[in-house]
Order: C-alpha cells, then sequence, then structure tokens
C-alpha cells in the first residue's frame, strides 16, 4: 500500500508548485504595506498553486529536458519579481520621488502617503481634538489639533507625552529623545526607543500658540525610517502663521 501511493507521487508537480507557493507570498510581503502578512501569504500562497499547477499542466507530458528548462525559467521569473518589487517598493524609491505637501492647519509639511481625518471618542478627553493620519500600521504618521480650554500644559511637555502615550500603546520601551530644539511656537524632537529587540528612530513636531496645539508625529512600529527620510520631514515643516 505504502509503495503504490509513492508511485502516485509525481515530483516535477510537486517541484512546480511548491516553488511559487513559497515565493510568490515573500514578493506580497515585500510589496505590502501592512502589518497583516497572514492574509497577504494566504493569498499568495494560492495564487502561486494556481499558477504552479497550470505551469506544471504545460510541460506534463513533455520530455525531462523541457521540464528542467520551465522550472529553471519560472524560478528565474521568480527572482526576477522578487527583485523587481524590492526595488520600486524601497524606501530609496520612495526618497527619489516628489512628496505632497500635507496642509491641514497651520502645520505644513512633506510626506509620500496622504493624510485623512480619523473618528475619535471625545469620551474623557480634556481638550478639543482632531486627528488624521495616512493609515499605515508599519509607521505611525499622525497629525494632531487639539485646543485647551484653558492651562494648557507647555508645548515640550504635551509633545514628549503625546510621544510617550502612542509609543507605550505599541509596546516600546527605552523612549529617548535627543536633537530637541525649542523656539517661541514650536519644539522638535528626534526620539530612539525598542520594540522587542528591534531599535527604532522617530520625529515629532509641535506649533503651540495660546491654547492651541499642532502636534506632527512620525513612529515606526515594524519598519524603521531611514535618516535621509526623517530629515526630508524635518527639513520641510513650515509653520503658516496669520500677520
Amino acid at each position: 500500500m505504502e509503495n503504490a501511493l509513492k508511485k502516485k507521487t509525481d515530483y516535477w508537480q510537486v517541484c512546480f508548485i511548491v516553488i511559487l507557493v513559497a515565493g510568490l507570498p515573500a514578493i506580497g510581503k515585500i510589496a505590502s504595506t501592512q502589518v497583516n502578512q497572514t492574509l497577504v501569504a494566504a493569498v499568495y500562497g494560492a495564487v502561486g498553486a494556481l499558477v504552479g499547477y497550470g505551469l506544471y499542466a504545460a510541460v506534463k507530458n513533455a520530455k525531462t529536458v523541457i521540464k528542467v528548462v520551465a522550472l529553471i525559467v519560472e524560478i528565474g521569473l521568480l527572482f526576477g519579481a522578487v527583485a523587481f518589487v524590492s526595488r520600486y517598493s524601497s524606501d530609496d524609491q520612495v526618497l527619489r520621488r516628489e512628496w505632497d505637501t500635507c496642509v491641514i492647519d497651520s502645520v505644513s509639511f512633506e510626506y509620500p502617503n496622504t493624510f485623512s481625518e480619523m473618528k475619535l471618542d471625545d469620551s474623557g478627553l480634556v481638550c478639543a481634538m482632531r486627528a488624521f493620519s495616512d493609515n499605515r500600521t508599519d509607521r505611525l504618521a499622525m497629525y494632531l489639533i487639539y485646543d485647551f480650554q484653558d492651562s494648557p500644559v507647555k508645548k515640550e511637555d504635551s509633545l514628549e507625552g503625546s510621544v510617550v502615550n502612542a509609543l507605550t500603546s505599541n509596546k516600546a520601551t527605552d523612549i529617548e529623545f535627543f536633537d530637541v530644539n525649542i523656539t517661541a511656537t514650536t519644539v522638535e524632537a528626534k526620539f530612539k526607543y525598542k520594540i522587542g529587540a528591534k531599535d527604532f528612530r522617530g520625529f515629532g513636531f509641535i506649533y503651540n500658540e495660546g491654547n492651541h496645539f499642532e502636534s506632527v508625529l512620525f513612529l515606526p512600529i515594524t519598519k524603521d525610517y531611514p535618516d535621509e527620510y526623517i530629515e526630508r520631514i524635518r527639513s520641510s515643516i513650515k509653520v503658516r502663521t496669520e500677520d
């Protein structure tokens, strides 16, 4: 019985399918901008199985040399696709292209993604608040606008509190601020921290006029920012004030 089952195994079919089932999810993970890689892997794995079986069926009755050539071509195309997707989804590619300017209130800055307003549960808040995000989960990018009724905190304390609260809710530890720059109406700071065993670097900026605050926060969660990325954001920030 065991020998009969072994004879039914078509190892050519196994090779054609397994290579793509393993390879296509890797491409999906590289191309995906979200953290939910389980769904990505499942979808691309299913596609890989179908494509692999189709290629196998096309050469099923061909000579061995044709099958070998087809298998080599399949592997070559897979590696080429990985290289292509890696190149065009990388931060280097993002840094080379033009970024949009995000303008919501008084603070504007350049960023490669578009921001949209988030729905907030305002119960328990001590200030009127609006929040905007680009809805990414690998890197949190947020624009916060809040107005206190009276006696607001210092702007540097507000920036630090916003950063620490956002990071600790994502299980960050060892949060350390550096390159802090304070003016009469603004504070900017870089910070580093750990999530698990991995090191990350982020950037925050806050503008304050009276009881009105606007802050922009850039907090990597699973994918770190290169230094050039943060510097481009920082150097693009402008504050529009009424004359």
